[in-house]
C-alpha cells in the first residue's frame, strides 16, 4: 500500500548479520542470543518479529525476554486478503478496497475494528456455506491471538521494523540461490559449512575470519600458533 503523508519512514537494517543453522534449533538460538547480547548495550528499543508460529513467540519467551513481539506486515495482510477472497471476487476492485480500509485500521492500531467488520459479515448473510464461515472463524482466530502483536501505529512511532523483508529476502539469497541450484544434492554436514562461510562472507566478516581460520589450522596441524605467513612463503617454495 502507498506511504500516507506524514508516516515515518520504515526503519533499515543496520549492522545486519546473517546465519543458518539446519539441525540444531539450542545451536542456533545460543549464537541468536550471544549475537543479541553482544549488542544490548548500544541498543535502546527491542523487537522480535515473526508470523504466527505459536513456537516462535515460545522461543521469544524463552531467550528475549524483555523484547517487543511484533507480527510481521505481510503475515497480517496476507490474512486480511484470505477474508477478502472469502466475501468479494478475487482481483476484484471491490477486494482490494476493502484489504485497504482494513490495512488502515491496522496502522491506526484498531485491529478490533477488523475483527469485527469480519464477524459481521460472517453473521449478517453475506458470506455462505460452511466452509467459508470455518475459514473466516480461523481468520478471526488469528487476529485475536496476535492483536497484541499488532500495535503497528505504536511500533511505527517507536521506530520499530514491523515487516520482516530482510529476513524472508535472506532466506532466498543466502540459501535457495546457492543450495537449490540444479541436479544439487547435499549432505547436511555439507551444506552446513557453506551456508556458514555465506553467512560470514555476507555479513562482511570475512576479512577478520580468514586470518583466525588459518591461525586455527596452524595450530591444529602443528600443534602450536605458528606463523602462518611464514608457513605459507615456506609451501611456495
Amino acid at each position: 500500500t502507498e506511504r500516507r503523508r506524514g508516516e515515518p519512514d520504515d526503519p533499515a537494517p543496520v549492522g545486519k548479520e546473517v546465519f543458518a543453522e539446519l539441525e540444531k534449533r539450542e545451536t542456533f538460538a545460543q549464537e541468536l542470543f550471544a549475537r543479541a547480547q553482544a549488542r544490548e548495550a548500544t541498543v535502546k528499543k527491542k523487537a522480535f518479529l515473526g508470523d504466527g508460529q505459536r513456537d516462535l513467540w515460545e522461543f521469544r519467551k524463552q531467550y528475549f525476554p524483555g523484547y517487543e513481539e511484533v507480527l510481521d506486515w505481510m503475515h497480517a495482510s496476507e490474512y486480511l486478503w484470505k477474508a477478502a477472497y472469502l466475501f468479494l471476487p478475487e482481483s476484484s476492485p471491490e477486494a482490494h478496497a476493502w484489504v485497504e480500509r482494513q490495512q488502515k485500521r491496522f496502522r491506526e492500531g484498531d485491529v478490533k475494528k477488523v475483527i469485527r467488520e469480519i464477524q459481521r459479515l460472517t453473521r449478517d448473510g453475506t458470506l455462505r456455506g460452511r466452509a467459508r464461515k470455518e475459514e473466516a472463524r480461523k481468520i478471526v482466530a488469528y487476529f485475536q491471538t496476535n492483536r497484541k502483536r499488532m500495535r503497528y501505529d505504536r511500533y511505527r512511532r517507536m521506530g520499530l521494523p514491523i515487516g520482516t523483508g530482510a529476513v524472508e529476502g535472506t532466506c532466498r539469497y543466502l540459501v535457495k540461490d546457492r543450495m537449490e541450484r540444479s541436479g544439487m544434492r547435499w549432505t547436511v554436514k555439507g551444506a552446513q559449512a557453506i551456508l556458514t562461510l555465506r553467512g560470514i562472507y555476507v555479513s562482511d566478516h570475512w576479512d577478520r575470519y580468514w586470518p583466525w581460520y588459518r591461525a586455527s589450522e596452524a595450530k591444529r596441524l602443528y600443534g602450536k600458533a605458528a606463523d602462518v605467513k611464514a608457513l605459507a612463503v615456506g609451501a611456495a617454495a
